[in-house]
């Protein structure tokens, strides 16, 4: 698995901070799922399909068809919501760390 969302990270050009960005973590906390030294949560495993459009099964070595396949109305509909959802969080997240940037910015001033 560890391999697959380091060659799935490379393949989209995006740097283990980018991820990181993306999940609300740190490069370091990110850096070891992709070395095996910490196990990746279910959460973080969900997050990582929705953002390389591919399953949860791809990513753990389940199956090598990284495609979801298609999808029912319905879970078409869930998955945009979810995606809508991710990409809000990851947003405000953004938002949040940009503000402590420039509070610490001001405050060393």
């Amino acid at each position: 698995m560890y391999d697959r969302i380091r060659n799935l990270r490379e393949d989209h050009d995006l740097s283990q901070n980018d991820i990181a960005g993306l999940l609300g973590m740190s490069q370091t906390g990110y850096s070891k799922y992709e070395t095996g030294e910490n196990d990746v949560p279910i959460s973080v495993l969900v997050r990582l399909a929705l953002i390389y459009n591919t399953t949860t099964d791809y990513l753990l070595g389940i199956t090598d068809n990284s495609s979801p396949g298609p999808l029912n109305e319905e879970s078409r509909a869930r998955l945009e919501e979810y995606r809508t959802m991710f990409r809000k969080t990851c947003e405000r997240k953004a938002a949040a760390r940009k503000n402590r940037g420039k509070k610490n910015e001001n405050n060393n001033s």
